[in-house]
């Protein structure tokens, strides 16, 4: 049930691409077709409401693709209502402290993790009738939060993060992080390296999964040679615009 998860225990790296323009669930099939594991909805650069959401998920499932949600925001909407349409996973970008994460991490667990509100017949259990507990054991097993580690005092704070338990892993937000530094765009940036290696660190100190915005070859060597198991290709706007600019490139030569 949980694909994100089930990859991660069962291969070395999980691989996947941002959804932000394309609203049509249908994509499940094709990014499955493609040798994706899984595709991040990412609802803090997008508007896609709940019911897209929904919608996106249940296509992502019906494909046996994984799917993770980027939240637009902490809050307790935003971090349930994903989880109850069946989302293996969450991202939580913008977390600048551990006690931002502890409220995260309040929402989404059932007890005795958190307090997450409990509805036994939802898109996350297939709409079983199942014991509640035994529910609730199960999601709690499942469900993975991955905590984007993207600003100075995120950085600072990652051990303590880290620590949390109920994090399931950290992600790397490269672009947001060379901002942080001063160094916009600059992703390259020897700085930005060490950064992630301190993420990576983090997440091998208390057995974390590291997550990681990749853009071509090198970087995904690179990210899986510091130990990044998560990672997250492109989007689909890129993927699209290379694509249309090699089909006129092939045409017109």
């Amino acid at each position: 049930m949980y694909l994100i998860k089930n990859k991660l225990e069962t291969d070395t790296i999980a691989l996947g691409t941002f959804i932000s323009e394309i609203k049509n669930p249908n994509i499940g099939y094709v990014l499955a077709q493609a040798g994706f594991d899984h595709m991040v909805l990412d609802n803090e650069h997008s508007d896609f409401s709940d019911a897209e959401i929904t919608v996106m998920v249940a296509g992502a499932r019906a494909a046996g693709l994984g799917v993770m949600v980027r939240i637009p925001e902490i809050s307790r909407g935003a971090v349930m209502k994903p989880l109850d349409a069946g989302a293996d996973a969450l991202l939580v970008p913008c977390v600048q402290t551990s006690d931002q994460v502890r409220q995260v991490i309040d929402w989404a667990m059932f007890s005795p993790l958190g307090h997450r509100g409990c509805h036994p017949l939802r898109a996350a259990n297939r709409f079983q009738t199942m014991d509640v507990a035994d529910y609730m054991k199960q999601a709690n097993q499942g469900v993975m939060i991955f905590i984007q580690i993207e600003t100075a005092e995120a950085l600072e704070n990652v051990d303590e993060i880290a620590a949390i338990a109920g994090v399931a892993g950290l992600y790397i937000g490269p672009v947001d992080m060379s901002i942080a530094m001063g160094i916009p765009g600059k992703i390259d940036d020897e700085r930005v390296g060490r950064a992630t290696q301190k993420v990576v660190d983090a997440c091998k100190t208390h057995q974390r999964v590291p997550g990681k915005f990749i853009w071509d070859r090198k970087s995904a060597h690179e990210a899986q040679k510091m130990g990044v198991r998560l990672l997250s290709y492109a989007a689909d706007l890129f993927l699209l615009a290379d694509a249309a600019a090699r089909a006129v490139k092939a045409v017109r030569g």
